[in-house]
Formats: structure tokens, C-alpha cells, sequence
């Protein structure tokens, strides 16, 4: 599905398909757990590596953060 905006540098398409990422995951978890509701009751660790150092810095960034939601 497109996106709303357009990033302007590699480090924000990073930080933007990271942060795509990770909501797809917590959608799929919680459909996961749609499905386990009739059995034994398991939490599963999500772990997502990306490699990108900017985009990292960005993630830590508050202000950042605060502009992009």
C-alpha cells in the first residue's frame, strides 16, 4: 500500500521502512495470538535487525520521532 510521504534521504527511508517494519509485526503477532486464544498462552520475543547507523540515531532522537509521527 503507498505511504503518505516521501522520504527525502536514504538514512529517512531507512528509519521510515524500519518503522513500517515493525508495525507489520505487531499486526502479525497479534493475529498470531488470534490464534493461540484455545491453547496454552505463549509470548514470543520480536526481534528485528537492520543495519543502519543513521537511522539508529534517528530512532534515538525524540525530537525526531515526535516530527515523523
Amino acid at each position: 500500500q503507498p505511504l503518505d510521504y516521501m522520504a527525502l534521504s536514504i538514512t529517512e527511508a531507512d528509519y521510515i521502512a524500519t518503522q513500517e517494519s515493525v508495525k507489520e509485526a505487531n499486526s502479525l503477532q497479534q493475529l498470531s495470538s488470534n490464534f493461540t486464544n484455545y491453547g496454552p498462552k505463549s509470548e514470543v520475543a520480536l526481534t528485528l535487525h537492520f543495519d543502519s547507523q543513521s537511522a539508529i540515531h534517528l530512532m534515538q532522537n525524540p525530537v525526531y520521532r515526535t516530527e515523523m509521527n
